[in-house]
């Protein structure tokens, strides 16, 4: 046989071979791996969204007698929940913002500067939880502020770089999943099927707080832009705009804490007035927009 052909032959082998590892690797690994981390907000959202399903099935199978299967259930929903965890860089961002500010405190508004930068690189992922033009005009304000070595006017966009994302709440309600979790999983080894459940519900729950924190930040920004296209006479604009943010404000009254819903039901209702007169806006109606992003902005700030 000719040497070319031997070779093409080899070159299909080896590449044969490769394949059958690849797949040996996915069907041995973990329910949660993945061959590479979310390289976006969308798949981001899948990751979380898979963990909300193995949550699902094992709030049914906790109903059973199947220990090991909700504690399998249990390992899946933690596995995504930590790649949620790792890929989303929320641990880096918040430990980013604190080495800003150090830096301030230090005198090295160059450092800080650098520090926003870095932050400002983990925020695209983050799209879905974050006040997204107000993290993008606070954090260009913080490094024109380092850049002009005006240590006072950086911190306070710091601040509102941070504001806008509310980084340490979202950690929060990821880290209190996985605990929830982890207990859940321990009391699968005792067999404890009631305290399962319980955990399971804590879990589900902490990932609707992390889904409320979301809907709050979409609605502030699309409400607020809603106000600034009505206030331009972009009618259809504006009403693609307001309707988006009573989609979301719709659910964050669905997840929101009993001492919340009052005042997020008075501000969707309010909004809902001017969409539906929105071809025919009464004079005013802008500035009742932005009052009512502004509200919303208080209550999403109200989290811990």
């Amino acid at each position: 046989m000719p040497a070319c052909v031997n070779s093409a032959t080899e070159t299909r082998i080896g590449f044969a071979a490769v394949a059958i590892l690849s797949v040996a690797l996915q069907a041995t690994a973990p329910a949660g791996w993945s061959a590479s981390p979310p390289a976006t907000a969308a798949e981001l959202r899948d990751v979380l969204e898979k963990a909300e399903r193995s949550l699902d099935r094992a709030e049914g199978a906790v109903k059973g007698k199947d220990a090991g299967r909700v504690s399998l259930l249990l390992r899946r929903a933690d596995e995504e929940l930590a790649l949620f965890e790792d890929s989303s860089g929320l641990a880096d961002l918040v430990r980013t913002l604190e080495q800003s500010r150090a830096s301030v405190r230090a005198g090295n508004l160059g450092a800080a500067g650098e520090a926003v930068q870095r932050a400002r690189a983990l925020t695209p992922l983050l799209a879905d939880y974050t006040v997204t033009r107000q993290a993008e005009e606070a954090s260009r304000a913080a490094l024109g502020a380092a850049g002009r070595e005006e240590a006072a006017v950086f911190l306070e966009a710091l601040d509102r770089f941070e504001g806008a994302i509310l980084p340490a709440v979202l950690l929060t309600r990821i880290g209190e999943a996985r605990k929830a979790v982890a207990r859940g999983r321990s009391a699968m080894v005792r067999r404890d099927m009631k305290a399962g459940a319980a955990e399971v519900t804590a879990a589900k729950s902490s990932i609707d707080r992390l889904h409320y924190a979301a809907a709050l930040s979409r609605a502030r920004f699309a409400m607020s832009i809603g106000s600034e296209l009505l206030a331009d006479r972009a009618l259809l604009a504006a009403r693609d705009q307001i309707q988006k943010a009573l989609r979301d404000l719709e659910l964050a009254i669905e997840l929101a804490p009993e001492e919340r819903r009052a005042a997020l039901q008075e501000s969707r209702g309010a909004a809902l007035e001017i969409w539906r007169r929105v071809n025919r806006p009464l004079q005013g109606d802008p500035e009742k927009l932005e009052e009512i992003s502004r509200k919303i902005e208080e209550l999403r700030k109200q989290q811990g």
